[in-house]
């Protein structure tokens, strides 16, 4: 019982190598195996008062050293799927702020041409109109579509305009 409860090193339960791992579990066996030997031959004795009193000590360090080795873990996990998160989390902040400033651009260009159309300046109107690309890194098939076709719609209303006022 002595021999077990000394080699049972609970430190080994949340920082050792697997091997210390696996010995202190072996030790950790062969004392609650001798604890309970004990526990038939010495039945209700002072003597295994004192080693109840050891054993349970050495139990509640042992449950110690396992919740240090599980929150470990768990702190482990949780900081690697921040690391992993992280960039992703950032790189889509990025490309929505790009989205932004695209489109933000883009209306701006949009209130140009329609303040050309309104000083009828065609010419100006239509070279504006030219810009209305939707341009960034991030491939957005969608937005440029979009923009395309506002581009197009944009051509169509400055050619309608310029013929009518060329008719007058």
């Amino acid at each position: 019982l002595v021999l077990a409860n000394a080699n049972i090193i609970p430190e080994n339960y949340a920082n050792g190598s697997i091997s210390q791992q696996e010995v202190a579990k072996a030790w950790e066996s062969k004392y609650e195996q001798a604890y309970h030997k004990a526990k038939v031959i010495l039945g209700d004795s002072q003597e295994l008062r004192m080693i109840k009193e050891n054993y349970d000590n050495k139990k509640v360090e042992i449950k110690k050293k396992k919740k240090i080795e599980i929150i470990c873990i768990i702190v482990g996990v949780i900081a690697l799927f921040a690391l992993i998160l992280t960039p992703i989390v950032i790189v889509t902040h990025n490309e929505h702020e790009r989205f932004y400033q695209e489109t933000q651009r883009l209306e701006q260009i949009l209130d140009e041409i329609n303040d050309a159309i309104d000083s009828e300046n065609y010419e100006k109107a239509k070279l504006l109109t030219a810009r209305l690309v939707f341009n960034t890194p991030d491939y957005n098939y969608r937005a440029e579509e979009r923009w395309d076709g506002i581009r197009e719609d944009m051509y169509e209303r400055i050619s309608e305009l310029e013929n009518s006022s060329k008719k007058k």
